[in-house]
């Protein structure tokens, strides 16, 4: 088998002027140029604001997360809790989207990742105390407890269901 020599191609190559991307920029045309973005500085404060009514609806639909509202198989005792951990707690500016300090989306809903994370502790009370506890309230606490309940938990739950045994055993339960 005959090999054939190659020919020298190197004067070829001397004589186009090029760079270690291709062609330097001078050689182009000024449409191929890469373009400097430049911003106005009010323009990019108001572009640097995040939009607080942003749902990001495609990340939710691949991990199966249901928005505020949009699952219809919660209980209505987790909804009730839900409710009462809105009005009397502050919801962080991230709790939705942007942190993963509260849990993951996936194969859950607003609701129940609210509720668990006020029952955890991770959510506080607006004004950082519970209301005085009686001793009824008490007493639910013990029952909550002989059913193998934590006891902080407990009266978080018993705090978000009015003091109705029944339906905090449900929100811990599940």
């Amino acid at each position: 088998m005959a090999t054939t020599s190659r020919k020298s191609t190197s004067r070829h190559l001397n004589t186009f002027q090029r760079t270690k991307r291709g062609l330097p920029s001078q050689a182009l045309k000024p449409e191929q140029r890469r373009r400097r973005l430049s911003f106005d500085k009010e323009q990019a404060a108001v572009s640097d604001d995040k939009d607080e009514n942003y749902v990001p609806r495609s990340i939710y639909k691949n991990v199966n997360y249901k928005a505020k509202g949009e699952n219809k198989t919660v209980s209505p005792s987790l909804l009730l809790a839900a409710k009462q951990v809105e009005a009397h707690c502050t919801i962080p500016e991230h709790f939705n989207f942007g942190s993963s300090r509260y849990g993951p989306l996936s194969g859950s809903c607003y609701e129940e990742r609210l509720v668990s994370n006020f029952l955890s502790g991770k959510i506080e009370i607006e004004n950082g105390t519970f209301p005085k506890q009686t001793k009824a309230f008490k007493t639910s606490v013990r029952i909550l407890l002989d059913h193998g309940f934590d006891e902080s938990e407990s009266s978080r739950a018993l705090f978000v269901t009015k003091g109705n045994v029944e339906q905090a055993k449900e929100i811990l339960a599940e």
